[in-house]
């Protein structure tokens, strides 16, 4: 039961009798003449009665109901048209779930025209009726008529996607139409737009920028800058932001953020300064460092050091960064002389590194102004470590071919036997830059400290640095003079034996590690997964990689191990078994995929395969498994196409 207020009736009567004064008298006319067919229409109480009746049932959603009540009104109003559009409107909504009306609302549309008593809406019902009934001529041919009588931007954009949709034709003569009609009608606009965009990209960006000077608002501007965004076209992205900015339009933070980014990779850094007042109340320290970094290598000084200082009162700015802002914002008072306030900077540093890298860093920019020897008497007298300071002396002076200077200097620092560990550590990093291996051992090794070991840490350079060989014979040397070396050096040495292809001595090694590390799971996983690969131990292989995997059974490294370990020994549904979490979790390595792709090919899963193939191909971080990957892909593309 449907209860309508008094109030509600006199304004749905109100509504009726303003579209009821709309149809005026005049002539009949049997066939379209391209203008709408004029009307009599006698509203009676009785017509109106039902008429806002059915107007109450439609807004409640009740569709049979109103479809009913307009009926009704069409009895006593039957030169209507307005009602005729409504009976139309609501039986092709009822038509949607039920299809079997699509003819019914045919039939009576056409009755409605056969009698002249129609309009562009009631043809375009019958229209899309025609389309839903597969008469698709016919339907083109009612919105024809729907474009002579009402030929707007609307009609023009609809006619030309029924073409497209069911005559298979595509006609821009109508979207063009569409298009000259449609200046202050966004959404015509925009849908032209999109349409353009799979035909001509350069016509589609054209209108989307006409649009942000005609309609100039919001969602003009986004649709402009997502449209820039997804042709990479930075420069316009960038540019069009920019004037939306200094014409102070409001521009959503992600579009503004967006703005910076592509700056960045443009390595537009001045323009990134030069909008740093658009941000001023930004708190994120993401993007404050942004223009930091912007300010630095556009060698805006002052404003890299006024940003410096507001990030290292942000309180939400990490703590494992501040020490580098503090050194970054020192280099800055160097670069323009300011000695006083570099030393109350690097005072606050406690990373001999940091503060080394700061004094060597003024000389990259190749400044002969900058005073060192000033900058170094400045932190001596502000309380900064005499022994430090002279190394940075030292070092800065190596660094500018003035070694022999430099080298005395660090005589004479050694002379006075410092047991400052960074200090030391530092000294020999120095001497084994300059390639000065007996210096550099003979100063490394005087650290005091348990936890170091000098030839472990010189091998690690030498990995670092790419020297291999320099690097095994450190490590080498570290294993032997050491009663238990760390499980870390023969992993370490054990990789770089495997880069090598040394297999057999990198077997005797971790055969080695395993006697004095029986415990450690990266230990058993090496030497168990280096048997699968290099030798048919398999048994002896699997007795480590179990015990490998009950210490740390949540390595994918070694749930790897152990599935490659089954796939070898042919067991393929058990080798697939132990690859279930990686696959559940995702395979982050192209061994992996590959392996799990080749476990998959064994067992004939073949789409499977290709998948894991195809990701190892993606992933790119095994160039040997990548090749193999693609040797395989060709082996199963060829049997699909037998």
């Amino acid at each position: 039961m449907i209860i309508i207020s008094k109030l509600f009736l006199k304004w749905c009567f109100i509504l009726f009798i303003a579209a009821f004064l709309g149809c005026t008298a005049g002539r009949k006319i049997s066939e379209p003449t391209g203008q709408a067919p004029e009307h009599t229409s006698n509203p009676t109480s009785d017509s109106i009665h039902f008429y806002t009746m059915g107007e109450a049932a439609y807004s409640q959603g009740d569709i049979l109901t109103a479809y009913g009540l307009f009926t009704q009104a069409d009895l006593h109003d039957p030169l209507n048209v307005t009602i005729k559009e409504r009976i139309l409107e609501t039986l092709w909504i009822l038509a949607q779930s039920d299809t079997s009306r699509i003819e019914e609302l045919i039939k009576l549309a056409e009755s409605y025209r056969a009698r002249n008593l129609y309009n562009a809406h009631i043809l375009r019902y019958l229209g899309l009726s025609y389309f839903q009934a597969g008469k698709n001529e016919e339907g083109l041919r009612m919105m024809r008529e729907v474009l002579e009588l009402d030929p707007t931007s609307y009609s023009y954009y609809d006619y030309f996607i029924y073409l497209l949709r069911y005559g298979n034709r595509t006609d821009f003569t109508y979207l063009e139409r569409a298009l000259k009609l449609s200046r202050n009608v966004p959404e015509v606009l925009y849908a032209i737009a999109q349409i353009y965009e799979y035909h001509d990209p350069l016509k589609s960006k054209e209108i989307l920028e006409e649009a942000t000077q005609t309609i100039s608002d919001e969602e003009s501007y986004e649709r402009l800058i997502d449209f820039y965004r997804r042709y990479r076209d930075w420069y316009g992205l960038v540019n069009f932001i920019e004037v939306l900015l200094e014409k102070g339009k409001y521009v959503q933070l992600e579009h503004k953020v967006l703005m910076l980014e592509a700056l960045f990779f443009l390595e537009e850094y001045d323009r990134i300064a030069n909008n740093y007042h658009y941000f001023q109340n930004i708190t994120d320290p993401q993007l404050i460092e942004i223009f930091f970094f912007a300010a630095y290598y556009s060698e805006r000084y002052e404003l890299g050091i006024e940003i410096g200082r507001k990030l290292l009162q942000n309180p939400d700015y990490p703590e494992d960064k501040k020490e580098l802002m503090l050194s970054s914002i020192s280099e800055l008072y160097l670069l323009l002389q300011d000695y006083d306030q570099a030393a109350d900077f690097l005072l606050q540093v406690d990373d001999l590194g940091m503060v080394t890298s700061v004094i060597l860093s003024s000389f990259d920019y190749q400044n002969e102004q900058i005073n060192i020897e000033a900058l170094i008497n400045t932190l001596i007298e502000k309380g900064y470590d005499r022994v430090t300071s002279t190394y940075l002396l030292a070092h800065s002076y190596i660094a500018n071919d003035r070694k022999e200077e430099g080298f005395a200097i660090l005589a004479e620092i050694l002379e006075n036997d410092p047991e400052d560990r960074d200090l030391l550590i530092s000294i020999g990093v120095l001497y084994l830059e300059q390639e000065l291996y007996d210096a550099a051992v003979e100063t490394l090794q005087r650290v005091d400290d348990p936890e170091f070991e000098s030839y472990t840490f010189i091998g690690s350079y030498y990995y670092v640095t790419g020297l291999d060989s320099l690097a095994i014979d450190y490590f080498s040397q570290a294993i032997e003079k050491s009663e238990l070396p760390s499980s870390e050096a023969f992993l370490t040495l054990a990789s770089l034996f495997e880069r090598k292809k040394e297999h057999d001595k990198e077997l005797l090694l971790m055969e080695k590690a395993v006697l004095l590390h029986p415990e450690d799971p990266m230990i058993l996983n090496w030497l168990g997964y280096s048997l699968v690969v290099h030798t048919d131990r398999y048994r002896e292989a699997e007795g480590y990689l179990l015990k490998a995997i009950t210490l740390e059974p949540d390595s994918h490294y070694i749930q790897d191990s152990v599935a490659w370990l089954y796939y070898k020994m042919q067991d393929y549904k058990k080798a697939l078994s132990y690859m279930q979490d990686i696959i559940t979790n995702g395979v982050e390595d192209s061994t992996i995929a590959y392996h799990i792709g080749m476990i998959y090919y064994q067992l004939a899963e073949k789409d499977d395969a290709r998948n894991y193939f195809q990701q190892a191909i993606e992933l790119a971080t095994n160039e040997d498994y990548i090749q193999k990957a693609e040797e395989i892909l060709k082996e199963i593309e060829a049997d699909y196409e037998r």
